[in-house]
């Protein structure tokens, strides 16, 4: 009787571990529309520092610039988006939903905008935090200076 419950055990924890396997990856579709970047080689390049080696992935975007990124990830995933020929910028992002969804323009890919993931948004906030704190660091840094040359009191 042991070794029927044992073995029903082993069997029933195998599959969970399948499952949850086959589960974990999933199709993400990555696409947008960068404008002045028709015909263009566009680079998906994946940032993950922790990884012992980074997929780089590229499409030419069609005339209107729109382009398509099919990817199978377990995680979410931080990436880097570039335009060949354009400027080499930090453009971070994160994919995690089943369609993320990108626009911007070639000239100021910096500017690109992102939607479908919500780990991107939490992504962006946090980075506005560290500017927010930056900004109050340098704004503290003026006001001790300014005290230390008793400009005010």
């Amino acid at each position: 009787m042991r070794t029927i419950i044992s073995s029903r055990l082993i069997i029933i924890a195998i599959l969970c571990f399948l499952f949850q396997r086959s589960a974990a990856q999933s199709e993400h579709i990555i696409q947008g529309k960068i404008l002045g970047a028709g015909g263009k080689k566009i680079f998906l390049v994946e940032d993950m520092f922790y990884k012992q080696s980074s997929s780089i992935d590229s499409v030419v975007a069609a005339k209107d610039g729109s382009f398509v990124f099919k990817k199978i990830l377990s995680e979410p995933t931080i990436y880097v988006l570039g335009v060949k020929g354009g400027p080499r910028v930090d453009n971070r992002f994160i994919v995690d939903g089943p369609m993320t969804t990108i626009s911007g323009n070639a000239d100021s890919i910096t500017g690109i905008t992102i939607s479908g993931s919500k780990e991107n948004l939490l992504f962006k906030h946090v980075l506005k935090g560290f500017s927010a704190q930056k900004t109050m660091d340098n704004f503290k840094k003026a006001i001790d200076s300014a005290i230390a040359k008793k400009k005010y009191k």
